[in-house]
């Protein structure tokens, strides 16, 4: 049955999802009716004509007119002095339901491994992004995932920050350690992330 291997396939490059899971879904799959398999596909082609990535901070946003930045990017009463960085756009939605930080974010999609072989990281992205800008933000705040590999791209962010902006006067900042070693920014509730803004750190 090869459009079983196929979603089987699919399936296991969702975040956390191995072959037992992935076999289960198919299954559940199966044992829907027609409408119901349907919907969902459709769904999932209609993402193509809904959804956009915003060409400012790479979150995803729902299509409302022909303009290319999310709703936050393109609010003027945002603070351009202040830019958050990160993991995903779930973490932005975490960060905004605080209503503790009025900046602009930049989603880096991916965290910088300790043992990293690639020529170009996320960060490298970053770091062309800043350099796209007249001015860069006064203060950089760093809401990575308080892991090993989340500390090393913090330290990753700041060396190439400081190598590529030599002259330029700015804070590097990470979230207070309100939030526990291990967990990530999609998981905490607001107050801990209200805190977690509040007690910020110069990194």
């Amino acid at each position: 049955m090869k459009s079983v291997d196929t979603l089987k396939e699919m399936f296991q490059k969702f975040p956390g999802i191995g072959p037992r899971q992935s076999a289960r879904f198919v299954h559940f799959l199966l044992n829907q009716n027609t409408i119901y398999r349907k919907t969902i596909a459709r769904a999932i082609l209609d993402l193509e004509n809904e959804v956009d990535r915003c060409q400012e901070c790479k979150r995803f946003f729902y299509k409302e007119s022909n303009k290319n930045l999310c709703s936050i990017c393109a609010s003027s009463s945002r603070d351009s002095e202040m830019l958050m960085i990160v993991l995903t756009d779930t973490d932005i939605s975490q960060i905004e339901k605080t209503s503790s930080f009025n900046g602009r974010y930049y989603v880096l999609g991916a965290l910088t491994p300790i043992s990293n072989t690639k020529t170009k990281t996320s960060v490298d992205f970053l770091i062309d992004f800043l350099k796209s800008k007249k001015s860069i933000p006064k203060e950089i705040i760093c809401a990575m995932p308080a892991t090993p590999d989340g500390d090393n791209t913090v330290i990753t962010i700041k060396q190439k920050i400081k190598e590529n902006f030599p002259n330029e006067k700015l804070k590097i900042s990470i979230l207070g350690r309100g939030l526990s070693t291990g967990s990530e920014i999609e998981y905490a509730d607001p107050d801990t992330l209200k805190n977690a803004l509040k007690n910020r750190a110069e990194f």
